[in-house]
């Protein structure tokens, strides 16, 4: 438990130091701890910009945080989890403009130097908080190991069938399972980076159920499109990773609060991506229908959430 008094009118960044006193213990949810000052001041300074009371202390350097003394909290335990998305845009992004716009507007610019690697950040740390996000990985793995061990088995098991045939046979899962097919190097590393680095923020923001959720939302809606207009021959995650490419592009424009958002490199390239695909000038047939309605299930997806946050 953090020592420290709750922030100033100001919110100000400034470090405080934990010294024991009883008198000083007030309500403190840790957020996550820093080796330096200059990040958890940057991260701070930004978190109470966007009306997240926060302010960083100094651990004892006696304590078990001393590696990682320089601590943020945060006021409000019911903001963590905006809190914890913005947590994880300044580690994959700390040097975002926003975040220093926001050192400006409390007089004074941060510069990001040094090793910024919090205590909880490590593989094994990101893994705990999106383990679903996790699991799809493994599976999209090992099914392109097998795949590749033998390519005739496995899309004859995993493939799309209409369904008449599913009624008849009950092999439901081929409605998803062409999500998790890929047919080279490239297709399954450009798709699983894209699922990791956005499916871990949707995870930690809106928890487990929602990003399997998800998943199973837009992949069938995604499949069954490709489906229609061009037969059974596709696979690949890249349906769900347009889906999540809009439902954060969105999220980002709708409520920029929330923490989520895409740069505008990013979000060119991804439309870009998409277009060309449809001009057929890339070296792989691309399913150009199951890209368009996923980012479409997407921007719904971001839409039905932010009203439901209104409506809550």
């Amino acid at each position: 438990m953090l020592n420290n008094p709750p922030p100033s009118k100001s919110h100000s960044s400034k470090t405080e130091s934990v010294n024991g006193d009883p008198k000083s213990k007030l309500p403190s949810h840790h957020l996550i701890g820093f080796a330096q000052e200059s990040p958890a001041r940057l991260l701070t300074d930004y978190l109470n910009s966007q009306q997240i009371a926060a302010h960083t202390a100094l651990h004892n350097i006696d304590s078990k945080e001393a590696s990682h003394p320089y601590v943020v909290s945060i006021s409000n335990e019911s903001q963590m989890s905006n809190a914890l998305a913005i947590c994880q845009s300044f580690l994959d992004n700390p040097s975002d403009k926003r975040f220093q716009s926001a050192a400006w507007q409390v007089g004074q610019t941060i510069p990001i130097t040094g090793a910024m690697l919090p205590s909880h950040q490590t593989v094994v740390g990101q893994i705990m908080t999106a383990p679903v996000t996790f699991a799809i990985v493994l599976l999209c793995v090992v099914v392109y190991v097998m795949f590749n061990i033998n390519r005739i088995a496995v899309f004859e098991a995993l493939h799309f069938r209409s369904i008449e045939q599913l009624i008849q046979t009950g092999q439901w899962w081929r409605l998803w399972s062409p999500a998790v097919i890929h047919l080279s190097v490239l297709h399954i590393v450009f798709n699983l980076l894209w699922w990791w680095s956005l499916g871990k923020h949707l995870e930690q923001m809106f928890g487990r159920v929602f990003i399997f959720s998800f998943f199973l939302i837009t992949a069938l809606l995604s499949n069954y499109a490709q489906f229609l207009v061009s037969g059974s021959g596709f696979g690949g995650l890249s349906g769900v990773v347009y889906a999540m490419f809009g439902c954060v592009w969105w999220l980002g424009w709708l409520r920029p609060k929330w923490g989520m958002s895409l740069s505008k490199p990013v979000v060119i390239c991804m439309l870009a991506w998409l277009i060309l695909g449809y001009l057929d000038v890339l070296f792989e047939n691309m399913a150009n229908t199951a890209h368009t309605i996923g980012l479409l299930s997407g921007f719904a997806i971001a839409f039905v959430l932010v009203n439901m946050k209104k409506s809550s």
